[in-house]
């Protein structure tokens, strides 16, 4: 199933196994919502990318990651505009 929001393609990493919240900060690293630890963001492996964008906006659009922290493994990075960014780690 290929998800066609950003909503579907997080909610079928989470049934994947991804949950908990991580942040990306504004100086290039991850803090991970399951273990707490800080990395630098490209530490992180990207197993499954989507990507989405405005209907009428090519500026409005996100992306959401399947990834995994270095520490605690499987998470999901989702990126809405060029501001917000929330990641969600799989729990320990």
């Amino acid at each position: 199933m290929t998800p066609e929001t950003v909503l579907e393609a997080v909610r079928l990493l989470e049934r994947e196994g991804y949950s908990a919240n991580t942040t990306v900060h504004e100086d290039g690293t991850l803090m991970c919502g399951a273990c707490r630890e800080t990395h630098p963001i490209d530490g992180a492996l990207v197993d499954q990318v989507f990507r989405f964008e405005g209907m009428s906006d090519p500026d409005d659009e996100a992306i959401v990651l399947g990834m995994r922290c270095p520490a605690c493994g499987p998470g999901v990075c989702s990126k809405i505009s060029s501001t917000r960014i929330v990641t969600a780690k799989a729990g320990q």
